[in-house]
């Protein structure tokens, strides 16, 4: 294995190898809330139903409008206004869930009924603080003096809120607080992790007691979900949990072998003479003598306290093989496998064997557990993995101007594989809506709100030319905007041929943003990107001369649903994941078409054979002036 393929390796492991639980790492295993009925919840008042959407006008306040069904929980508080507590109570969770909000609606999720995560329409708001959507609320106290009542609240690192009326996905880990033998509590509660729309808000936030508006002022092992129920209006879908209340798994009665050996492989070392002998008090590769080159085989006795299906991760830098009760759970692999095993509830005699066989990078050895009821666990000492060359954010700035940035950028665009862009012209903007433009097809690839670009991969190390967004993204497609379309029927071309693109540039504005220019299939193009001074939009405009029978595509996606009246020319995409405005008067045709998935091959598109999705677009002839804005 050459330097750069090890690198590559190492850089998949960057995460979170600490120790301690590890949430969000792996796939836990969840269970999905039905929606069919409400026996998931206690007591439901009358302003909680079911329904199969919601209907909303993101600039109407109070438009908020069920679609008769099932599969959506919705609040609609009028008379009653009740909040909606679980019949069954957890402890450690991980919790993930997708809410709509009602123009400017304020809600919240109870953690045990005590610690509240809040929901609110913060779209566009610039300094979020606690009470904003994904804030961790404050505490109370009356006894203290005005002005001091409210304490500890956590405003979220940044504002990741979608526009009301569009689906938001929330993931919480979340730890309960313990107590021991005696109900005296021994450790705070903590948030391990949330997650909005792909941003991460929070790490590793010690509660220290219940937030203002607990169902209780105590703290207790355990507790039901509740969800607030008499702000406004709030919808609800795929609400799935995973519940962990298990004990940890234990790894006692460590020795370690070690050998000064040379070699790639890992061989049987049963008729091996080691060099030297001895005991660990936790796994790890730090024993004493180690040379540069070696192999070291630690065994141990792991504890399982509930028999089940187990997820075992072995790290090791360099190679590493796993053996349980004698048996080979995997061949030998570089740097990182999991396996899953069957394992019976007690003891269970491990064997892990490593070599590290260059000398240029550093060791790394660990052990991660996961199964029924159990988060992730490391069993490695923190020192025993250590990240490989670790560098410090590199930022592409941002200031009063906007900025321009030419790199590699991957992306993995809705029903397309995911793949590299090499020409990417990435545009961040003061108000921070920032984008993504394609200048070898003129597809808006992105958007997103929040910081511009992490540059760490373009410039740290060797560097691989690529740079990613920082926030709130919108993934869009990577296909062509402009193509030519003599069937309606047919899907809208995926590729560009060689001689129908011609990208010629862009020149500055007297603002400093970019007007691309280009021809395509003889239509010569001006094309400009115009960020909404709140940050919450980007219109683009585009000026179109020449050209026979072509036509741009505004958007695709699983659906794309009028908002509001029919004057408004609003509309929710894919799923209501965004909206697109039309300027009055426009008549655009939405249609629905079958489409080949675009796959790449060796960085070049290509149409996956067999494959196809049902897909809406929404297209506009090829000519003259059209500008149309994207909101997010």
């Amino acid at each position: 294995m050459n330097k750069a393929t090890t690198l590559l390796k190492l850089a998949v492991l960057l995460g979170a190898w600490s120790l301690g639980s590890l949430p969000g790492r792996g796939q836990p295993a969840y269970t999905l809330v039905s929606l069919d009925n409400l026996s998931f919840f206690k007591s439901p008042a009358a302003n909680w139903r079911l329904a199969s959407d919601v209907q909303v006008s993101p600039r109407v306040q109070g438009d908020f409008r069920p679609v008769t069904g099932t599969g959506v929980l919705v609040n609609t508080p009028a008379d009653v206004h009740e909040d909606l507590f679980s019949a069954e109570e957890f402890g450690d969770l991980d919790l993930e869930f997708e809410f709509m909000m009602a123009p400017g609606s304020n809600s919240g999720v109870y953690l045990q009924g005590r610690y509240e995560i809040q929901l609110l329409d913060s779209w566009g708001k610039k300094n979020p603080g606690f009470g904003d959507c994904g804030g961790i609320y404050e505490r109370w106290n009356d006894q203290k003096p005005d002005g001091q009542k409210g304490y500890q609240g956590v405003a979220p690192r940044e504002n990741a809120c979608k526009a009301p009326g569009l689906w938001q996905k929330m993931l919480i880990s979340f730890q309960a607080p313990k107590f021991d033998a005696k109900g005296n509590k021994t450790a705070n509660a903590r948030i391990l992790r949330i997650e909005l729309n792909g941003v991460v808000l929070h790490e590793n936030v010690e509660l220290t007691g219940p937030t203002r508006g607990a169902m209780s002022a105590d703290e207790k092992a355990m507790g039901p979900l509740r969800i607030q129920g008499d702000h406004g209006a709030v919808a609800f879908r795929h609400i799935k949990y995973a519940h962990y209340n298990r004990p940890p798994v234990t790894l006692t009665n460590l020795t370690y072998s070690l050998y000064p050996r040379e070699t790639v492989d890992i061989p049987a070392l049963e008729s091996l003479k080691p060099e030297s002998q001895g005991t660990l008090s936790a796994l790890s590769w730090e024993v004493p003598g180690l040379p540069e080159r070696f192999i070291l085989r630690i065994m141990g006795v792991l504890e399982v306290p509930v028999a089940g299906t187990y997820q075992i991760e072995h790290i090791g830098f360099g190679s590493s093989r796993l053996m349980v009760d004698g048996k080979q759970l995997d061949a030998w692999s570089w740097f990182s496998n999991t396996v899953s095993a069957e394992l019976s509830a007690g003891p269970h005699q491990i064997e892990l064997a490593y070599a590290k066989y260059d000398t240029w990078y550093a060791p790394g050895l660990g052990l991660i557990v996961s199964g029924p009821g159990l988060r992730a666990q490391s069993l490695h000492t923190l020192s025993s993995i250590v990240l490989p060359n670790p560098a410090s954010a590199i930022a592409a700035p941002l200031g009063y101007e906007p900025y321009i940035l030419r790199c590699f950028v991957d992306v993995n665009a809705p029903r397309e594989e995911a793949h590299r862009v090499v020409h990417a012209i990435n545009v961040g903007t003061p108000g921070k809506a920032h984008y993504t433009f394609n200048a070898d097809n003129g597809a808006l690839v992105q958007a997103w709100r929040g910081g511009f670009m992490d540059a760490t991969p373009m410039w740290h190390d060797r560097g691989d030319g690529s740079a990613r967004p920082v926030g709130a993204v919108l993934r869009m497609s990577d296909k062509p905007a402009i193509q030519p379309l003599t069937d309606m029927n047919a899907p809208f071309p995926a590729l560009l041929s060689q001689d129908a693109w011609r990208f010629q540039g862009y020149r500055l504005d007297e603002a400093g943003y970019p007007i691309f220019t280009y021809q395509v299939h003889g239509a010569t193009v001006s094309d400009r990107f115009i960020p909404g001074e709140d940050g919450k939009s980007l219109t683009r405009e585009l000026t179109i001369s020449g050209g026979q029978g072509l036509y741009l595509c505004l958007a695709r996606g699983t659906d794309i649903q009028p908002v509001g009246k029919p004057k408004d020319q609003l509309y929710a995409v894919d799923g209501r994941s965004w909206y697109l405005q039309l300027p009055p008067k426009t008549t655009p045709v939405i249609r629905r078409v079958a489409e080949a998935t675009l796959a790449f091959k060796n960085g070049q598109p290509a149409l996956a054979a067999g494959t196809q999705d049902q897909v809406q677009e929404l297209l506009l002839p090829a000519s003259g002036v059209i500008r149309y804005t994207v909101m997010w």
